[in-house]
């Protein structure tokens, strides 16, 4: 480290700083391994009609738990981010991946009931145990509009990040 001086517009050199360090400086290197995840969630049948007279927004009588089991190395800061296609006029909602039915999607929701929004980084553990659940639940989403009978799939890809 050396630290300089200055005199109106000139710099001067004034001290020169060494540090010497005793051992090897090895920063720690935090990780996780996922040791279980749900790699499929489906959630129930549930009729158009039942859809549609609820009215826009999440359906709450049908929902489906999913989780991450991690081992993590002691004090490790655990963060994820989800990403997918986004249901139009939504930034929570991930679409439903076949054709038609475009007005309903699925939302996921941490088990606080906090809705993922998707392309999000979430800190979910500061400081990790050696084993951590991250639960979150499942739910259909109604926008609005026509609903057609047939299949709602939605995908997301995850992204846990370590500090």
């Amino acid at each position: 480290l050396q630290t300089y001086y200055r005199s109106q517009t000139v710099w001067y050199p004034s001290l020169t700083w060494i540090f010497i360090l005793k051992d090897d400086l090895v920063p720690p290197d935090y990780t996780c391994n996922i040791t279980q995840y749900d790699k499929s969630v489906t959630l129930p049948n549930v009729s158009r009609t039942a859809l549609q007279s609820h009215g826009n927004g999440r359906y709450p009588d049908v929902k489906k738990e999913f989780q991450f089991a991690l081992n993590c190395d002691a004090s490790t800061a655990v963060s994820v981010t989800f990403e997918g296609d986004v249901l139009s006029g939504t930034d929570n909602v991930l679409k439903n991946a076949y054709s038609g039915n475009d007005n309903i999607g699925v939302q996921m929701l941490f088990s606080d009931n906090t809705p993922v929004k998707l392309e999000t980084k979430y800190p979910v553990i500061s400081s990790a145990q050696e084993n951590e659940i991250l639960k979150l639940n499942a739910y259909y989403y109604y926008k609005g509009g026509d609903v057609g009978a047939g299949p709602i799939k939605a995908n997301t890809t995850f992204m846990f990040d370590y500090q």
